[in-house]
């Protein structure tokens, strides 16, 4: 007992990635009615998916890491998922976009 009279609970046991892991699968076998390696696929899907969305997996794996044909059916997995293909950093947009500018104005005729 504490100095109020009352006992206090039992400490909880500490909460593991593992745990986390477990339990989320549990939920997810429960709601799919799948079994655990139908869900880690799912999962390693989605894991692709993002990954390559973020730009940090590229094209080649992401296609092979999800069994895909090509890199159309990897577009369409992304729009299906809800994910938009990566773009390219800020700096590579700036030279690319300079590279044009000085095309288009090296083909403009002069008077």
């Amino acid at each position: 007992m504490d100095d109020t009279g009352t006992t206090p609970a039992p400490a909880a046991p500490p909460v593991t990635d593992d745990a986390i892991a477990e339990t989320f699968l549990d939920a997810i076998e429960d709601l799919l009615d799948l079994d655990e390696r139908e869900v880690l696929a799912l999962l390693a899907r989605e894991a692709a998916l993002r990954a390559y969305a973020a730009g940090t997996l590229p094209r080649e794996d992401a296609v092979e890491a999800l069994g895909l044909r090509d890199h159309a059916d990897l577009l369409v997995a992304l729009g299906d998922a809800g994910l938009t293909p990566p773009r390219p950093p800020a700096h590579v947009v700036e030279e690319q976009a300079a590279t044009f500018e000085a095309l288009w104005r090296a083909e403009e005729p002069t008077p």
